[in-house]
């Protein structure tokens, strides 16, 4: 399977770029004004917007799209690299027996890439950036909504009070 430079680039990289800048333009486009929902607001999808950061659940799933879509590119580069390991002759024997479609890849491509499978769940079940991720992608959020305690260099408390201009004294 061959594929343009401009698609391999966009499928290599969220894998090229670190995961706090992977987190950071994530965060731009799910802020209450970013990116996704100016689009929702742009297709007459008002109704859509969401604060994508802030509320359960959308917070969590908006930080399993992000984390997944950087994480898509070495997972496509290790199974493009175990597909062009399968020996042609393995392939053309199972043709030549008859085999197509869902029985070649169930019993002929999947085993194969068996190593590459234990590979990739491997390090997707060992990601060790998922906490600082998952920070730089809402803390930034959290932080223009609520007032933060913290203790060192990590939030610990929420204070339940919205971060606004004190309007009863006068400071107008």
């Amino acid at each position: 399977m061959r594929f343009g430079g401009i698609v391999q680039l966009i499928i290599v990289l969220p894998f090229a770029i670190s995961s706090t800048a992977t987190a950071v333009l994530w965060n731009f486009m799910l802020t209450s004004d970013g990116t996704v929902n100016q689009v929702l607001r742009g297709i007459g999808l008002d109704g859509w917007t969401q604060t994508w950061l802030l509320e359960w659940p959308q917070n969590t799933l908006s930080m399993i799209v992000a984390s997944t879509w950087q994480a898509t590119g070495l997972n496509v580069v290790l199974f493009a690299i175990g597909l062009r390991a399968i020996p042609r002759e393995t392939v053309e024997a199972a043709a030549l027996d008859g085999a197509s479609g869902w029985r070649m890849f169930r019993h002929i491509t999947l085993p194969q890439l068996r190593a590459v499978t234990v590979v990739v769940v491997r390090t997707a079940a060992g990601e060790r950036h998922t906490l600082s991720f998952a920070e730089t992608l809402t803390v930034p959020a959290a932080v223009g909504r609520y007032q933060l305690a913290a203790i060192g260099e990590r939030p610990v408390k929420v204070v339940k009070a919205l971060v606004r201009p004190d309007s009863s004294r006068g400071d107008a």
